[in-house]
């Protein structure tokens, strides 16, 4: 009861310094504020299972993010998959780097 007590204790404490850090950071331009609030967010529904409920009803966390979480689910049910994502996305990032530095006079004779 009281380990249940201390963790809630911890989770309001970290959600509301992640909120005072996204709100810091919508008024100084060098902190960003997404992550921060994303922690708050995070922090609230381990707190409160309506918040959590209400939250995965929600018609813009259906529409956005919901997708997001079932093709990170997907991928971390196959990791042969995200394998070959990432170096596909790598091999093709290096390829366009390359051809985007060289300069076109270099191959005109």
């Amino acid at each position: 009861m009281i380990i249940k007590l201390v963790l809630k204790l911890g989770w309001i404490l970290l959600g509301s310094i992640s909120f005072v850090g996204g709100i810091i950071g919508m008024l100084l331009p060098v902190i960003p504020q997404v992550p921060f609030f994303l922690l708050t967010i995070w922090c609230i529904t381990k707190i409160s299972p309506r918040f959590h409920n209400w939250l995965l009803r929600n018609p813009l966390y259906i529409k956005y993010a919901k997708p997001l979480v079932n093709r990170l689910e997907n991928l971390k049910h196959h990791p042969k998959q995200k394998a070959q994502k990432i170096n596909g996305s790598t091999i093709s990032g290096v390829d366009i780097e390359i051809s985007l530095s060289i300069p076109i006079s270099d191959f005109c004779f």
